[in-house]
Formats: C-alpha cells, sequence, structure tokens
C-alpha cells in the first residue's frame, strides 16, 4: 500500500522536501522515509509515519499512513498498538469509500485479533475481507485469508470448517502449481480427518502430500 508519487525518491531528497516543501509534499516525503525505514529501523519510520499520519489534512495519506503503521508495529509484536492503528485505518479507510483498503485492513486486524487470541472477532474481520477478495477474484489474498481461516477453525475444534477453507487455499495452490504450499495443506487436512478419526481420509491426504514430494 504504497503512495505513487513519493515512490523512488532517494531520503537526501526527501528530507529536503520535508524542511522546504508544501504541506502534502512533507507528508508524502515523511511517509515514504517511514516506508523505506520500516525494516532497518522501525522507531524511525515510527515516527515518519506518525509525522505523515497527523501533520496533513489529507486523508488518504492519514489513513494510507495509520495502516502502514499498524503493519510496523505488528512487525514488532506490539499487538495492541498495531490493533488499534489498524482500526483508525479501517474508519478512515470506510469514509474514503475505499473498498479493496478496507478490505486489506480488515484481514490485517485478523491476522492481530487472531495472535490475540479473539478468534470470533478473527473470523468476523476474515470473512468480511473475505467477500470483497472473492468478487474481485484475487487469488494472493483470498489463499492467505482460506488459510488463516483453516488454521482459526482448527483451533476451534470445527474440522469440517478448517478443511473446507484448506481445501480452497489447495485449489488455488494447485492451480498456480505451487507445490510445497499445497503439500502444507495436504498435511493439516491429514491432520484434521486424524484428529477426527477419519483415518481413511486422513491416508487419503498424507498419502497425496507423500506424492507431492516425488
Amino acid at each position: 500500500m504504497y503512495l505513487a508519487s513519493a515512490v523512488a525518491q532517494n531520503p537526501d531528497s526527501l528530507e529536503n522536501i520535508l524542511r522546504s516543501g508544501t504541506e502534502k509534499e512533507r507528508a508524502l516525503a515523511a511517509y515514504q522515509l517511514g516506508m523505506q525505514l520500516r525494516y532497518a529501523d522501525t522507531d524511525k519510520a515510527i515516527r515518519f509515519l506518525e509525522t505523515a499520519s497527523i501533520n496533513t489534512t489529507d486523508a488518504d495519506i492519514q489513513a494510507k499512513a495509520s495502516f502502514q503503521l499498524g503493519a510496523v508495529y505488528y512487525q514488532i509484536g506490539n499487538f495492541p498498538a498495531s490493533k488499534e492503528k489498524y482500526l483508525q485505518a479501517l474508519q478512515q479507510f470506510n469514509m474514503l469509500g475505499n473498498r479493496k483498503s478496507v478490505a486489506e485492513t480488515e484481514q490485517a486486524l485478523g491476522a492481530v485479533y487472531l495472535i490475540q487470541g479473539n478468534l470470533a472477532l478473527a473470523a468476523e474481520k476474515y470473512l468480511s475481507a473475505l467477500r470483497y477478495f472473492e468478487t474481485v477474484k484475487e487469488s494472493a489474498s483470498l489463499v492467505a485469508i482460506y488459510n488463516a481461516l483453516g488454521s482459526l477453525y482448527a483451533k476451534q475444534n470445527n474440522f469440517t470448517l478448517s478443511i473446507e477453507y484448506t481445501q480452497k487455499a489447495i485449489q488455488i495452490y494447485e492451480q498456480s502449481s505451487n507445490r510445497m504450499q499445497a503439500l502444507v495443506g495436504y498435511e493439516n487436512i491429514g491432520n484434521a480427518y486424524m484428529t477426527t478419526k477419519n483415518y481413511a481420509k486422513a491416508a487419503e491426504y498424507f498419502n497425496k502430500t507423500l506424492t507431492a514430494y516425488t
């Protein structure tokens, strides 16, 4: 979730813009500096993204900065702060009417709630995001959400739904020839069937796992 007009500028030129640019230019420069530093120096990344979020009246920049702050906080394991920023971004994207970004933020919130053990809210956010991505048929997001729901329902001992969503992910993997990811899915389904004592189906999927290795 980048802002294209700020992409590909070097840090020195962005620092100059921070000192002498217009309000929007300064916000874009702060945003891009935050993006450039999000893995190398998370403290500075947070400061720049906060600057981009606060020191502008541009609603699009504010929303994208809030989202990226949620991502950085998630990256460093500060899940309460991550949730706060994602919820802020969700409200902002809803006000902008940006349905794709709303779905991406719901997916991110689902991951936070899952880690925090709030499985009901995690499912709610994942399923809401899923409705959008199924409509636009965005495979990468679909497979991520299907896998997440498969894991979530397994935690709830709802193995019927766990298998259903994992199978949906596997179908996408098989279509894209991603054998290694399909292998993981076969194993997860095999384990789910073992838990429910359906040994014949478990053997079927464990055999698929063996076939995927060859």
